[in-house]
């Protein structure tokens, strides 16, 4: 049925989901006009289903299969396809329908027929324990498949849904404590949307229209309804588990009526009951969906979720990953569901030791590696990993057997550098490493990957490094003679360089004498490295100039590197002490750049976000820039932390200017986590706090912007690289901050 509601609708979910869908060339887009090449599953009022199968149609070719239930001849559960109104609408986000609905109202039920369905219906949407239901279905609901009468229980039958879930269960994303309970209160079809929405995420929701719930007179016993819910809200309140009520339609006050009903335990024990309402106060609250990416649900075939396969990859420098080989053929293990059924599945691949960023809109294609047709089947970059569609659209010749008409597609990972290039790409921009991103670069291959740069810059050696900080005069470094020396740099605006001695090194690192062993090991470490350099001072006889020769160019005669001249290793060139010369240690110059310009600030971060999280991949600082190449913006440090993508700042001064230039500065950051669809924008900083100017300058920006996909969380860190450390969030509709949560979801 068209519907420019429903179009509008679609187009929403797309923002926010990444569908099956290929981008069109530039060529295409120019003729057809249409950005995009998708397939929509559709379902028509006048009953085609496309590749979808109505239950009603279950037979031929699945009768085998699907009908192999405990229940009588294949009876169900279902809405009448003449019931309308709430009842309607409950029954079938409850059972399903197998018949194609018809126009109707609310049915005219008895009194006990209402008291029984509408508990049993609430329940359908609570996490309960077999063997506690209080509410009944009635049998009115019962669909049979054919004109026999039969007398059946309808407490002994199972829903419509049950019929096309054969052979496949739910398994749920992510760990974590278990999703509140959601119960929507209205009679909208907001109120039901959300519920029903919640429910096939997480598992559990109740829509309560309020029509439902007639308030209670003084005098009158509470309905079975009533019970049903105070009890079962009661019980799992005792269980730590909490409720959310929510609604779009009813107002404040009577919601809260409801609640405080709510609220009251249904079991306790003598002298408990205080605190047993205590506990259900606590836990049974109102307030918004907390729409989380963790314990999200979804549908997998039983025998074949959760296999693990060896496939060949490459994987370069950068991250990337490439399969070398296709995909395993995805064919499902049961015979019978295969046999019996014309039948077409999504294949979830996860490529383990990848640090690639799901879902957020990208292209599906991209996702392909070199030399794959991008038409061989579907491919989106789905929550979890990436899914392709098990029909092959390439030429399949007659009489192909099932295995050889699957699609196998070679798929690639990009790391998450890759990843927001690909990203930015698709909006019209470009991503590359900025002056201190290539810096970093070149760090990471001096200590062989990220984790173990921030690990040294996050531990005792940072004073250590800190101290080949440069000066404009050589006094200005405080050196005593037993440390190092001071040089100039011969540059144009001079700078004196310090050159430590391993007194130096233990001075820097705050070390007692005691502990020389493992700053020795330390700084070997970085020797081996190249991040150190061991060498002598040697002065020249010509030109009379000091200089720092490195132990791989020393021999018994020295060439000046200022004048050129040969000089013979004796005393006069290393001066003190008499006996034998003193080593000196210099720092690489890309980390003594580095370090002068606070480079550490997001290595201290980056530190920081991984020891807290349990999958972490990040990139150095990156720049966005526009068609003509020019930057608008850029980001310190882009992590991927337990799927959170986040974009960060730092500043070892919590300062970020003022005023206008204070709001330019944040739009710049909302600007890049738009594009990149983050989900945390951190702003990290040394000092103790970041001022409430900065606060509310971040706040005003989220709530403003026009987010595309989803809002992201403000986070703001503080004393970071001090023995103090404060994590929070920020509530960008009062700049009210709370400790950051643990999980984050």
């Amino acid at each position: 049925m068209p519907s420019a509601a429903a179009d509008r609708a679609r187009s929403t979910v797309v923002k926010a989901c990444a569908p099956h869908r290929r981008r069109n060339p530039a060529a295409v887009r120019e003729v057809a006009g249409e950005d995009w090449d998708e397939e929509a599953v559709t379902f028509s009022v006048h009953g085609d289903g496309g590749r979808l199968t109505r239950i009603i149609d279950v037979g031929g070719p699945y009768s085998t299969f699907m009908r192999g239930t405990a229940w009588p001849g294949g009876s169900c559960l279902s809405a009448p396809p003449d019931w309308g109104g709430l009842l309607g609408v409950a029954v079938a986000a409850a059972c399903g329908v197998v018949e194609m609905p018809v126009a109707g109202h609310d049915p005219e039920l008895s009194e006990p027929e209402f008291q029984s369905l509408i508990p049993w219906l609430v329940e359908s949407g609570l996490p309960l324990r077999p063997g506690t239901r209080l509410g009944q279905p009635i049998p009115q609901l019962i669909w049979q498949p054919d004109t026999v009468s039969r007398n059946i229980d309808p407490s002994r039958l199972g829903v419509a849904f049950d019929q096309t879930t054969t052979g496949i269960t739910t398994i749920e994303s992510g760990i974590g404590r278990p999703p509140r309970l959601l119960l929507s209160v209205g009679d909208t079809a907001d109120d039901f949307a959300t519920a029903h929405i919640y429910r096939q995420l997480y598992g559990s929701a109740v829509w309560l229209p309020i029509r439902w719930w007639p308030t209670i007179e003084a005098g009158i016993s509470e309905t079975p309804l009533q019970f049903v819910l105070r009890n079962n809200l009661s019980r799992l309140a005792i269980r730590g588990q909490g409720t959310t009520v929510t609604s779009s339609s009813v107002g404040t006050n009577e919601l809260k009526t409801i609640i405080e009903q709510l609220q009251q335990p249904t079991a306790y024990g003598e002298n408990d009951l205080e605190a047993r309402r205590a506990r259900t106060r606590e836990l049974i609250t109102s307030g918004t969906p907390d729409w989380s990416t963790r314990l999200v649900r979804y549908w997998a075939i039983a025998d074949d979720f959760d296999k693990d396969f060896a496939v060949p990859i490459n994987r370069n420098d950068a991250g990337d990953v490439e399969m070398v080989m296709p995909c395993p053929p995805p064919l499902p293990s049961d015979d019978e569901l295969v046999k019996t059924a014309d039948l077409w599945w999504q294949v979830d691949v996860q490529l383990h030791k990848t640090e690639t960023p799901h879902g957020r809109g990208l292209d599906g294609h991209t996702l392909l590696a070199a030399g794959e047709d991008e038409y061989l089947t579907w491919v989106r970059s789905g929550r979890d990993g990436y899914t392709f569609e098990s029909e092959r659209f390439n030429l399949i010749r007659a009489g192909t057997p099932l295995v050889g008409r699957l699609a196998r597609p070679r798929l690639q990972a990009p790391s998450v550098r890759a990843w927001a290039s690909l990203m930015a790409t698709q909006r019209g921009y470009a991503v590359r490493l900025s002056a201190s991103g290539r810096r970093v670069e070149i760090m990471r291959r001096l200590w062989g990957d990220r984790r173990a740069l921030a690990a040294t810059f996050a531990g005792s050696m940072l004073p250590v490094l800190r101290r080949f900080r440069p000066a404009h005069r050589a006094a200005g470094l405080s050196l005593g003679p037993e440390e190092g020396v001071a040089l100039p740099t011969g540059s144009g605006d001079v700078l004196f360089e310090p050159y430590l001695t391993l007194d130096g090194l233990m001075k820097a690192a705050g070390a007692e004498q005691e502990a020389i062993s493992e700053v020795r090991q330390q700084a070997d470490d970085l020797l081996e490295q190249t991040v150190l350099r061991r060498g002598l001072i040697l002065g020249c006889a010509e030109c009379g100039k000091l200089a720092f020769v490195v132990i791989d160019d020393l021999g018994q005669v020295n060439r000046c590197p200022r004048c050129a001249a040969h000089n013979q290793l004796r005393q006069p060139r290393w001066r003190s002490p008499m006996s034998e010369p003193r080593w000196f240690y210099d720092l690489h110059p890309t980390v003594r750049e580095h370090i002068a310009q606070d480079g550490d600030m997001p290595l201290l971060l980056s530190h920081y976000l991984r020891s807290g999280s349990r999958d972490y991949a990040d990139v150095a600082e990156l720049e966005l820039l526009d068609a003509s190449g020019s930057p608008v913006a850029e980001v310190d440090l882009l992590a991927l932390a337990d799927r959170q993508v986040i974009t960060a700042e730092t500043k070892r001064p919590s300062d970020m200017g003022s005023g206008k230039a204070l709001r330019h500065a944040i739009a710049k950051r909302a600007m890049l986590a738009e594009q990149l669809q983050a989900d945390q924008i951190l702003l990290a900083t040394a000092a103790p706090s970041w001022p409430s100017t900065v606060i509310e300058a971040l706040s005003e920006e989220i709530t403003k912007r026009p987010w595309s996909r989803v809002v992201p969380h403000a986070r703001l860190v503080c004393g970071l690289g001090t023995g103090t450390v404060v994590d929070l969030q920020v509530d960008p509709a009062t700049n009210a901050t709370t400790p950051w949560p643990a999980q984050r979801g």
